[in-house]
């Protein structure tokens, strides 16, 4: 009888080591991804209506600052004023949870939808890409 409880400790012990052990690895992998997410920006496009005006906000949603923000329409850019895009563009550095607007002109021949691409550095990576596809 007292071998019988030994030998179910034992097994019961054994679990017991082997569950602790997934824990740390599941503990570790959650650790390094929160690090590694920790490095990232991540810089988004939405369109906003202020009043009867639109305009294009970019803004940084994640953890890390954005440098070297560039933009550029794949699709050619038939609603965004170039001066704008010169004057604003490329953003030397974008903070976690800033913002930058941009004006739409909208006119009659203007698309409803368009695409954006967004190139950023970060601590994660160089010429990290975004498409944001855009609907007025």
């Amino acid at each position: 009888m007292l071998r019988c409880k030994q030998l179910y400790s034992t097994k019961n012990k054994k679990k017991l080591i082997e569950l602790q052990e997934k824990l740390n690895l599941i503990h570790l992998e959650r650790e390094s991804h929160e690090a590694i997410s920790n490095t990232k920006a991540d810089i988004s496009a939405t369109i906003i209506d202020i009043g009867r005006n639109k305009k294009i906000r970019i803004c940084n949603q994640g953890k890390s600052v954005a440098k070297n923000v560039r933009i550029s329409f794949p699709e050619g850019n038939d609603c965004v004023l170039e001066g704008e895009i010169y004057e604003k563009f490329p953003l030397e550095q974008l903070d976690k949870f800033a913002k930058v607007d941009i004006c739409v002109a909208q006119h009659l021949g203007t698309k409803p939808k368009f695409t954006i691409s967004l190139k950023w550095d970060d601590d994660y990576g160089v010429d990290r890409e975004r498409q944001v596809y855009l609907t007025l």
